[in-house]
């Protein structure tokens, strides 16, 4: 059963959101395994916290958000897609696709195989989730994308789109504003936020 966590501007910062993450998880903050992916290289700064180039640091306020609320550094892990991956999938629990150009993140994927590993945590239980291009990538109307979810969103709307369960059978874009989510699980479509 796939776990997707389609949003527009992040998760961690918005306690409603922040919240049904961690209810969807199953686990405590402190046990979640998150791995960060950015088209963008990281940057280590002179205080030694890690970030990676983003103008609004969007990717960098949902880390320090999630340490703030109970998760811990060290399960915390950061991939720049330009990097070859020597990890293993199964020490994560949720993979976590920053915003951007959805283009670089396709090219990142193909360009290092990367495609798998993804493939490999979804369909083994783990949660996807998405900032703005991240969340757009999960989609399934063109053939670049993952493929996860058979709708289309859009972000950073100034209205917001209504809370409760999608009518799927409407086949309409769902438009998130800041603070709002789509959870999918399994056949379950719900706005959060």
């Amino acid at each position: 059963m796939k776990k997707l966590v389609l949003t527009s501007g992040g998760f961690a910062c918005y306690p409603v959101l922040h919240d049904k993450f961690i209810e969807l998880s199953g686990k405590k903050p402190q046990e979640i395994k998150i791995l960060f992916v950015s088209a963008y290289p990281f940057i280590e700064t002179q205080d030694d916290t890690i970030h990676y180039y983003d103008p609004k640091n969007v990717f960098f306020r949902e880390r320090k958000s999630l340490l703030e609320t109970g998760f811990l550094p060290e399960n915390l892990t950061n991939h720049y897609l330009d990097d070859s991956w020597e990890g293993n999938m199964r020490d994560f629990d949720t993979i976590y696709f920053n915003g951007g150009d959805h283009k670089l993140y396709n090219e990142g994927i193909a360009r290092n195989n990367f495609r798998d590993q993804v493939d490999e945590l979804v369909n083994n239980g783990g949660i996807y989730a998405g900032i703005s291009a991240g969340s757009f990538l999960a989609l399934s109307f063109a053939p670049e994308l993952l493929g996860y979810a058979d709708c289309e969103i859009d972000c950073h709307c100034p209205t917001a789109y209504p809370t409760g369960l999608v009518d799927r059978t409407k086949k309409e874009v769902i438009a998130l504003a800041e603070g709002q989510a789509l959870f999918i699980v399994g056949d379950k479509w719900n706005v959060v936020g």
